[in-house]
């Protein structure tokens, strides 16, 4: 073994011609100058008494075969001994190439580690056990702990592969006995991408046209689930509809694989999804959000004017409104004010408040008050100053009441009008006079009456009619009464045909006749009717009661008489 002594001591002998042991004769025992030799390479000994020399030898630190002349000078032929230096024990370990190097998690690295073992001459050492060995933990190679034998040049050249972790590690290559190791610095690099997830960000909720609070945030890994850096992902919101603003956002990822993206919900209400995309990965990392309603913006008058009631009925159709976020979203559960005149005409209540429903809408049913006339009702919410305006009329009720306003009592001559016309006014149910109404008049169908008796007016625009009448030609007290279908009461106007100026005298009866002088005449009053009671007053002589000319003389009777003829007799 190289630098160690040979086992067996070089013996020579030297003799004589006649083949006797020559003593004190030197002998030069020469080993090759270069390469596998002895050490020293050239010695001198002198033999001894018997012609020998027992030569102890050294390798020297070259491994090989070689051989050692052993010569006398003056004698041409030589003694030789074929020696071999072996290679020594495993003194060294030497990593020749292979690092730095990095292979993409795992896949095999492009170059092997390549190593020599050498023994303390520098020999490389064939057959020698070398163990590779790598981290047990985190970034290695798979497998971790591998073995190889030397080759006859005392090197091992080991193809390793990346484990499936990122990192820088240190392979350390070792040999039994030997205190030093030969290290390999390799990284194991992050692959292509693999998946991506969410990691937070949703669900969650913004209101229309603001941020999110939180962030969508994804990481990008590679298939041994390492953080990919400088990928690029896109983020993909619905391109209508409810979305984010933009709907198609992109970014890289930082050194840990991640992306914390800030985003902005669109001017649409509603649920969608946003999906985070890289190429060449099928699975997507998908955040499920929802844009909220803002808060009321509009206020909109939907269908519900112009239109008209009756008093103190509902309107045909409701007022229907929708409130709205600036993004033009129905805006639900807010509080709308439908406010009408407090005076005058108007709905009755005159102030009402609704909620608006999930399609921000409110469809308020309302009802006129007992006031005729034309209105707005004006719907408004808290913080818009814009209103909902309903253009609405209260018309006219069914006529309710008949009133006399004016034109009697009074008295006309017979067959001439009466000077102040009856006036009536119809009234509604709230007492608002009722335009285009029919009255009639009705006067006693004999008798003292008007003519005609019975007449029919339209009310005007003020619901009256001022009717101008004429007494007929029968002189008496009768009443007048004005109606209208369907109102149970009546107005009634008491008048007078009084009689007419002297138009005529005749001499019915009653002459010729004779009375005795200073005796009364006798005059006789007689009923047309069968029942005619007749009645006898007497002129008495006395001065005093003897009628004059123009006198007009009035009787009085305790119970009201039928009209009577009256006559002398």
């Amino acid at each position: 073994m190289i630098s160690t002594a040979f086992t067996n001591p070089l013996v020579v002998t030297v003799r004589d011609s006649g083949n006797n042991p020559v003593p004190n004769e030197t002998v030069t025992f020469t080993a090759p100058s270069t390469n596998a030799s002895l050490d020293p390479d050239v010695q001198t000994e002198t033999t001894d008494a018997a012609g020998q020399i027992s030569l102890s030898v050294t390798a020297n630190s070259t491994v090989g075969a070689y051989t050692v002349v052993a010569s006398v000078g003056g004698v041409a032929t030589t003694a030789d001994f074929p020696l071999t230096n072996s290679v020594g024990a495993a003194a060294s370990i030497t990593a020749d190439s292979g690092s730095p190097q990095d292979a993409v998690i795992s896949t095999a690295f492009t170059n092997p580690l390549v190593v020599t073992v050498r023994d303390s001459g520098n020999n490389p050492v064939p057959n020698e056990t070398v163990t590779f060995t790598a981290p047990s933990t985190n970034a290695s190679l798979d497998p971790d702990v591998q073995t190889e034998t030397t080759d006859a040049a005392g090197q091992i050249s080991l193809s390793v592969t990346a484990n499936s972790t990122v990192g820088a590690y240190t392979v350390v290559a070792s040999v039994g006995g030997v205190a030093t190791t030969a290290d390999f610095p390799l990284t194991n690099s992050v692959g292509a991408a693999a998946s991506i997830t969410a990691d937070s960000g949703s669900p969650q909720d913004a209101v229309i046209s603001t941020a999110f609070t939180n962030p969508l945030v994804v990481t990008v890994r590679d298939s041994g689930n390492n953080p990919v850096p400088n990928e690029t992902v896109t983020f993909t919101a619905p391109s209508t509809n409810a979305s984010l603003d933009p709907d198609v956002q992109t970014e890289t990822t930082d050194a840990a694989g991640q992306i914390s993206l800030s985003v902005t919900a669109n001017s649409t209400v509603g649920a969608y999804t946003v999906v985070a995309s890289v190429g060449g990965v099928a699975t997507t990392a998908d955040f499920p959000l929802t844009n909220s309603v803002g808060a009321a913006a509009s206020i909109t008058a939907d269908s519900g004017s112009p239109q008209d009631a009756v008093i103190s009925t509902a309107f045909t159709n409701p007022l229907v409104v929708t409130v709205r976020d600036s993004g033009n979203n129905p805006v639900p559960n807010e509080t709308v004010t439908f406010t009408a005149p407090s005076t005058n005409a108007s709905l009755d209540p005159d102030v009402q408040t609704e909620t608006t429903d999930a399609a921000g809408q409110i469809s308020l049913s309302v009802t006129a008050n007992s006031t005729v006339g034309a209105y707005t009702v004006v719907a408004s919410v808290g913080g818009v100053a814009t209103t909902a305006d309903f253009p609405l009329t209260n018309s006219v009720g069914a006529a309710a009441s008949i009133t006399a306003d004016s034109g009697s009592p009074q008295d006309a001559v017979i067959s001439t009008a009466f000077t102040n016309p009856l006036v009536v006014t119809v009234r509604d149910s709230g007492n608002n006079p009722v335009p285009n109404e029919t009255v009639t008049f009705t006067a006693p169908s004999t008798n003292a009456s008007l003519d005609p008796d019975v007449q029919t007016e339209t009310t005007d625009a003020a619901g009256q009619i001022s009717l101008s009448v004429t007494a007929n030609s029968t002189v008496g007290a009768y009443t007048v009464v004005a109606s209208v279908g369907g109102v149970a009461t009546t107005a009634d106007f008491p008048l007078t045909n009084s009689v007419g100026a002297a138009a005529s005298i005749t001499a019915d009866s009653g002459s010729p006749q004779d009375a005795v002088i200073s005796t009364a005449f006798q005059i006789h009053l007689l009923s047309p009717s069968e029942t005619a009671a007749t009645i006898r007053f007497q002129m008495r002589q006395s001065p005093s009661r003897r009628p004059q000319p123009m006198q007009v003389w009035t009787l009085t009777f305790k119970q009201k008489p039928p009209t009577l003829p009256v006559r002398s007799v």
